[in-house]
């Protein structure tokens, strides 16, 4: 067995959130083995996939985990969901910053060195988001979409403040998830991922900022995010105004948007989430041009549309 040298540069885990992710797992396990950064441990978390990404995890581990400083395989007889699967990655990370990474994205070869090399800058430093760029299905060239960044955002602005962070995450989930790198301890005091909603992000960064800790940003991409065109996102036989994963976003909005905004946007939150549900019960729910230019002028605005997603 392989004898690591001790390393004076911090241990970073690599937690690769994975379920059914076959296709695509070893890109992603590559791109871990592939940094440039040495002193990483590597956690592979899935949840309960019936592909073969398990044993295409073990193998590929058995194969190169002398790489890292250590590695993980964890596995569930259930499907869980995202929030609780990344809690689980968290639980054994051994790493004092945590970069999480779904199995079908990848690292930029040089991601952990140049957010560790960012945080060494400045001490005050809890969590950092980065930009993320965006590919159709396969990482070539040809298949790049766009560079997800948020440099002319005023939440990324070098002056403002936590709260200032939280007031404008209150309107939208304006973070590269698939781009942050957080300290381990960050996530505990906060409490991990919360697993009573149907996302795993969005309630941790207000979480976060409430808390005034402010949310970093470094104008580089990092990640290189898998855009598949089988996504209800882009797919044209499937409805995509309005569906299930608004109806399971309700209680989160309820609990922790709609209490903490004005009165003007509490109207405006509601009022979109209703003329979306009413194109759904109206069977008008479709990638239709003409619908979605009468649900555009229904909202009045196409930026808060966009923004607003009850």
């Amino acid at each position: 067995m392989k004898t690591h040298r001790p390393c004076s540069k911090p241990l970073v885990s690599i937690v690769i959130i994975t379920y059914n992710s076959s296709k695509y797992v070893i890109e992603t396990l590559e791109s871990a083995k592939a940094q440039t950064y040495q002193n990483i441990e590597l956690i592979v978390s899935d949840d309960c996939s019936t592909d073969k990404t398990v044993e295409i995890c073990r193998n590929w581990i058995e194969k190169n985990g002398e790489r890292f400083r250590r590695t993980e395989l964890i596995t569930v007889t259930s499907n869980t969901g995202i929030p609780a699967n990344c809690n689980r990655g968290l639980a054994v990370a051994k790493g004092v910053w945590v970069k999480f990474i779904a199995g079908d994205d990848v690292l930029t070869n040089d991601c952990i060195e140049v957010l560790m090399d960012y945080v060494k800058s400045n001490p005050s430093i809890r969590i950092v988001q980065s930009n993320i760029d965006h590919y159709r299905d396969f990482f070539n060239a040809e298949n790049f979409i766009i560079t997800r960044t948020l440099a002319h955002h005023k939440i990324a602005d070098e002056s403002i403040t936590p709260l200032e962070q939280y007031s404008l995450l209150l309107k939208g989930c304006h973070v590269n998830a698939p781009g942050t790198l957080i300290q381990k301890d960050l996530l505990y005091e906060m409490g991990g991922f919360d697993e009573r909603f149907h996302l795993e992000d969005w309630p941790l960064w207000l979480k976060i900022t409430k808390a005034r800790n402010k949310i970093f940003y470094l104008n580089k991409s990092t990640v290189k995010y898998r855009v598949h065109s089988s996504s209800i996102s882009i797919n044209k036989n499937n409805s995509i105004i309005f569906g299930d994963f608004y109806l399971k976003m309700r209680p989160f909005y309820k609990e922790q948007i709609l209490p903490n905004v004005s009165f003007w946007d509490k109207m405006r939150i509601n009022y979109i989430f209703f003329v979306k549900l009413t194109f759904d019960k109206c069977s008008l729910n479709r990638n239709n041009l003409p619908l979605k230019m009468i649900l555009n002028l229904l909202l009045l605005n196409y930026t808060a549309f966009r923004n607003y997603k009850p």
